[in-house]
């Protein structure tokens, strides 16, 4: 579990209470929603291995206890995965590099954000510090890890009010150059995105 809100920690400890599923979270994330017994502590920096896949959680600047995001590894093939994240440093991007493919938050696009029928407080919660990633500061993220092996990059956490799918592919496809051969995707809200294969 990456961090307590709502949309990514609701239904985790159902899940856990009737499969026996483990559960990670940082110790912060772990307080913030009074973990029951049995869940377990993750620490930014040291890798979870679970069956053939390696875990490394890395620290990320959000408004949660103590939030992580995660790069997934598997034999040769890496995914890094950032869907919450208020801005990105030189730590983040170094986590990411060399991922084959990368679930990359899009939140918004800062001109639908500021024209927006969101409150003020809440506008300025999604594009402060430590808020949600504009589609601009994902694609210089994005310029960032880009190398010539990065296969995949998926648009996440688009919001449905202050982005348009649009909007994020064309600053990510800027981001990649016209030569990349990344191939470029929108994951829904609803229905996620088609399975992609990173071989």
């Amino acid at each position: 579990m990456t961090h307590e809100h709502g949309d990514h920690a609701g239904g985790v400890f159902a899940l856990q209470r009737r499969h026996g599923t483990p559960v990670w979270a940082s110790r912060g994330t772990c307080e913030a929603v009074a973990a029951p017994a049995g869940t377990r502590i993750a620490h930014a920096g040291q890798a979870l291995t679970i069956g053939a896949l390696q875990l490394l959680p890395f620290a990320v600047s959000h408004d949660a206890a103590e939030p992580l995001q995660l790069v997934c590894r598997t034999g040769t093939r890496s995914i890094g995965v950032v869907t919450d994240l208020g801005e990105p440093d030189d730590a983040v991007a170094r986590a990411l590099q060399d991922c084959d493919a990368l679930l990359l938050e899009c939140n918004h696009d800062r001109g639908m954000l500021e024209q927006g029928p969101y409150p003020v407080w809440l506008k300025r919660r999604i594009g402060g510090a430590r808020g949600h990633l504009a589609n601009a500061q994902s694609a210089d993220l994005l310029a960032c890890c880009r190398h010539d092996a990065l296969r995949h990059v998926v648009a996440a956490h688009l919001s449905r009010h202050n982005n348009a799918p649009s909007l994020a592919l064309a600053a990510l496809r800027a981001a990649l150059r016209d030569a990349s051969p990344t191939a470029l995707h929108v994951a829904d809200s609803d229905h996620g995105s088609a399975w992609i294969d990173v071989g």
